[in-house]
């Protein structure tokens, strides 16, 4: 089954970040860490919707907010889209002068 996103979204992964693991440290049971507003996805070989105003390659890194970001469940896998305008910029190994 092929993923197709359509207005203006764009099918994106997770990226992992590494865990240190730097021991055992003990927090109150109610405490829960503050998310990050920001987090930084690939663009899947699915792409972007056709009506997006950018061309997003596959592969490409983005910066977007993490709290737009949708997770669609359908028969045992899952989906990520984040809509074009949630796009906060792109990285790229590029550096310009």
């Amino acid at each position: 089954m092929r993923f197709l996103p359509y207005n203006r979204n764009i099918s994106v992964k997770l990226i992992e970040e590494e865990v240190v693991d730097e021991g055992p440290i003990l927090l109150p049971a109610e405490y829960r860490p503050a998310a990050e507003p920001y987090t930084v996805v690939c663009v899947t070989e699915e792409g972007a919707a056709g009506d997006c105003q950018h061309i997003w390659q596959p592969g490409w890194l983005l910066v977007v907010e993490a709290q737009m970001i949708r997770t669609i469940n359908y028969e045992e896998r899952t989906y990520h889209t984040i809509a074009e305008n949630y796009v906060i910029a792109s990285l790229s190994a590029y550096e310009r002068a």
